[in-house]
């Protein structure tokens, strides 16, 4: 419950809009004996939501349904790129459909989401309301045109102001000249927002490889 998805998303989200959370324990997904239950946890409380990683709904599909899941309208994914053949696994397996979602501690967790019943393949979602969303060029810190693989950067009310640095003498004080720059949160991922404003990654930017003047992304090889 410490990290901010699930403090923010889980526990605080659902009573804002009247609704109830189901923990699943001290261990969470990582609690091998919730796996072969976890279907009559669905029916028994009527769940309408479950979040969760990518290796999370590899490992559910492999346990039979054996209760009634028409309470379940999505499943949301986030934290890692879901593979397709993992989407289309659970899919079959489920009939639930998998919403992929984006965002990451510094920007309060959630700047992007596929809205349900509006898919679109290998996009992590359309930006948040009052979310901003861009590539940049990793060298000039320029602004890409829709399409365009760069570092994406994110700005709005829930980007954090910077991180805080501990001098020698104990003093603290807010650091303006790392990952924040005029606003826009440096997120390091790689990846474009089309000109729908849906957004795409590819990678980690200190993860390209660069050989003879060319930057190769790692992820497609």
């Amino acid at each position: 419950m410490f990290h901010v998805n699930a403090f923010l998303l889980s526990i605080l989200a659902p009573p804002f809009t009247g609704g109830r959370v189901v923990w699943n324990g001290p261990l969470g997904w990582r609690d091998p004996q919730l796996y072969p239950v976890f279907w009559k946890l669905v029916e028994r409380f009527g769940i309408t939501l479950i979040s969760a990683v990518p290796t999370v709904y590899a490992q559910l599909t492999q346990v039979p349904v054996d209760a009634d899941l028409s309470s379940l309208y999505f499943a949301v994914s986030g934290a890692a790129n879901l593979p397709p053949v993992v989407r289309e696994a659970f899919e079959k397996h489920t009939s639930v459909p998998i919403c992929e979602g984006y965002g990451l501690t510094e920007a309060t967790c959630a700047s992007s989401r596929i809205v349900p019943g509006h898919p679109r393949p290998g996009s992590v979602g359309l930006r948040m309301p009052y979310q901003h969303i861009r590539a940049i060029d990793p060298v000039s810190g320029t602004p890409l045109p829709p399409g365009r693989i760069g570092v994406i950067t994110i700005s709005g009310p829930s980007v954090f102001p910077g991180y805080v640095t501990v001098g020698p003498d104990g003093t603290r004080s807010l650091d303006l000249l790392g990952k924040v720059v005029d606003g826009w949160l440096d997120t390091g991922d790689l990846g474009s927002v089309d000109a729908d404003g849906y957004v795409y990654l590819t990678g980690r930017w200190k993860d390209v490889i660069i050989r003879g003047g060319h930057n190769i992304d790692p992820r497609p090889v």
